[in-house]
């Protein structure tokens, strides 16, 4: 079974990738530890990636890159 697209706002942090409901939250709701991943890249045209883990893959289409080096 296909689950629905939900929009989450997402900050990486060091090895982290935390996930939000909105923008205003201060506690996420999930996190990914990027260290176990791969990023993939996937057959749809545009901004769409999947990061796979052992137990699950996660599947992401950006909107807005906001980038701070």
């Amino acid at each position: 079974m296909v689950k629905p697209w939900r929009q989450r706002w997402v900050v990486i942090k060091g090895d982290t990738l935390l996930y939000y409901n909105t923008p205003k939250d201060e506690n996420p709701i999930g996190k990914v530890q990027l260290l176990l991943c791969t990023v993939k890249t996937t057959a749809q045209a545009g901004p769409f990636f999947d990061v796979v883990l052992p137990t699950r893959t996660y599947h992401f289409q950006a909107k807005v890159c906001i980038c701070f080096i």
